[in-house]
């Protein structure tokens, strides 16, 4: 029994060693595989990389016969580029004038509008000022053209007759010497009325 236990072990001893061994062999054929596809891209690379360096070469030398040899047309270049750049900056300057100037005249027209609005309210204001002083004036008037007291009349009176020397009279005697010429005036008118009349009858007469 210990025999055939033994020669078992030993068998699968050597199958696992085969296993290995040939995982091993597939491992290394699959690592020269890689290294001959690397080496394969490495000369791939030097090529483009010596065909990059032939590239950059001639472009250098281009470059450097470009910086040598100057175009026929780079005198006129030159001046056109710098007639630009005035112009640039010319336009710039007015641009910023421009835009100072509109910031300018909108203050401006702000403070005019300002003023503007307190010169028509303060007309306002006096054209309603007027028109009272007006109104009062025209009581005023009124007022004045009304008809004369009988108390101031005496008083008007009797100041004339003062600068004039004479004695002031009475407020009563004055309203009864008014009535006494009120009644002489109706008396005097009956009287002419009466002649009147009578011419008229002689009149008739003849």
């Amino acid at each position: 029994m210990n025999g055939v236990s033994d020669g078992n072990d030993q068998a699968y001893i050597e199958n696992c060693i085969r296993t290995i061994m040939q995982q091993q062999e597939e491992s290394t054929r699959e690592m020269a595989k890689y290294v001959s596809n690397m080496e394969n891209e490495q000369k791939a690379l030097e090529e483009k990389l010596k065909k990059k360096s032939a590239e950059l070469e001639r472009s250098e030398k281009r470059y450097r016969n470009l910086i040598t040899v100057k175009p026929a047309f780079m005198e006129e270049y030159e001046r056109l580029e710098q007639e630009l750049a005035q112009l640039q900056e010319t336009y710039a300057n007015k641009y910023r004038n421009l835009d100072y100037l509109e910031n300018e005249l909108e203050a401006y027209n702000k403070i005019e509008d300002e003023k503007l609005r307190k010169a028509k309210k303060t007309l306002e204001k006096l054209r309603k000022q007027q028109q009272e002083d007006e109104i009062r004036a025209f009581k005023g008037e009124n007022e004045l053209d009304g008809p004369e007291p009988e108390e101031e009349r005496v008083v008007t009176r009797n100041n004339s007759r003062k600068e004039k020397g004479q004695e002031a009279p009475n407020p009563k005697h004055q309203q009864v010497s008014e009535d006494e010429e009120e009644q002489e005036n109706e008396s005097d008118e009956e009287g002419s009325g009466e002649e009147i009349e009578d011419e008229d009858d002689d009149d008739s007469d003849f």
